[in-house]
Parts: C-alpha cells; sequence; structure tokens
C-alpha cells in the first residue's frame, strides 16, 4: 500500500491544504498560549523574589550597622515582646522588632532581636 501512496502522482487538493493549515493554526494557537501563560507565570515569580531579597536586604543592613538603601526597602524597628508558648510552657522576651519591606510594599520581613 505504500508502495502505491509514494508511486502516485497525484498531490494534495486545495481543500486538503487548507484544512491542515487550519488545524495547526488552531493547534499554535493553543500551544501559544500555554507559553504565554507561563512566562507570566515566570516573570511574576521573578519579581515576588526580587522583593522578598529586598525586603531581607534592609533587615541584613540594619544588622549590619549600615542605613538600608531606600531605593530597596524600608525597615523600622520598634520595641515590644515575643511570646513563645512550648505546650504549656511560655517564654516571654523583650527586645526590638524590625520590620524590613521592600520598596513596592510587595514583601515584608520581621525579626525580632532579644535584648
Amino acid at each position: 500500500m505504500l508502495k502505491r501512496f509514494f508511486k502516485s502522482k497525484k498531490g494534495l487538493t486545495l481543500v486538503e491544504v487548507v484544512v491542515s493549515l487550519a488545524i495547526l493554526s488552531i493547534l499554535a494557537v493553543f500551544i501559544l498560549s500555554i507559553y504565554a501563560s507561563s512566562f507570566n507565570t515566570i516573570l511574576g515569580n521573578a519579581n515576588l523574589k526580587n522583593s522578598n531579597q529586598n525586603a531581607a536586604a534592609g533587615i541584613e543592613n540594619k544588622f549590619a550597622g549600615f542605613d538600608p538603601d531606600s531605593d530597596i526597602a524600608t525597615v523600622e524597628q520598634q520595641t515590644g515582646n515575643l511570646e513563645i508558648d512550648f505546650g504549656g510552657q511560655t517564654i516571654d522576651a523583650e527586645g526590638s522588632i524590625i520590620e524590613g519591606t521592600d520598596k513596592n510594599n510587595d514583601s515584608k520581613y520581621y525579626s525580632f532581636i532579644p535584648d
């Protein structure tokens, strides 16, 4: 049967070509929409990762004794206490609560320094 198919001099009709192109274009639209959606998700995750790193960098700069870079993050420090419950036993500690926020307010990091 394959010999007969390849020996045939008959080509494809215009209708067959148009139908196959239509099917291929529909499949291409679906595949490209999946790639576009994946690309948007990747960009969103990259932006969130950068926001998290900037907020953490602000706190790390505060710990190191540097002024946090206001283009990256803002850091606020206030006194407070931290209460931890270990299954009935409570530990209460006073100290400083440090909040690091990236410049777009997308991400916040908190840290506690006991006195």
